[in-house]
């Protein structure tokens, strides 16, 4: 038996806090030359609301990354890959042979596999915590599991 689910992180990408992401930045030993660049880019972005045909005033934006940017996904990749190693460590996914596949994330869709229901109950469990730390939310009207005798 394996239990499948699909979980949906909504909007991922515009939630992802900058300070976190420039602290797991500075963890993964990323050159602090690219880092400050990050942290500037980032720390001067603005934006305003558009009603009809009057603007805001401009106000910080202090989360999310830029939608189409080049670097977005691998930056999201490093916001969430604790994730992965959190439900790696947890070692309930499916094993073929001495491998384990537990886990596949593309952008912010994540498969999370199990040979038991109690096992994916866990991994989900693994992945709440995870969302609660990093202000990710689950679209729980887009995440599914499949269960395959």
């Amino acid at each position: 038996m394996c239990v499948c689910a699909s979980l949906d992180a909504s909007k991922a990408f515009d939630s992802l806090s900058h300070s976190t992401l420039f602290r797991k930045l500075i963890k993964c030993n990323v050159p602090h030359c690219f880092i400050d660049v990050i942290i500037d880019w980032y720390s001067k972005l603005e934006s305003v609301v558009k009603w009809n045909s009057v603007f805001s005033k401009p106000y910080n934006v202090s989360c999310g990354v830029r939608q189409g940017g080049i670097l977005s996904p691998f930056l999201f990749n490093l916001y969430i890959n604790d994730l992965l190693k959190d439900l790696l460590a947890k070692d309930y996914g499916c094993h073929v042979g001495s491998v384990l596949f537990g886990c596949f994330i593309y952008a912010d869709d994540i498969i999370i596999l199990s040979p038991t229901l109690c096992g994916l109950q866990e991994m989900i469990n693994v992945c709440t915590r995870y969302s609660h730390c990093h202000d990710t939310v689950f679209n729980t009207k887009k995440s599914v599991y499949i269960k395959n005798i």
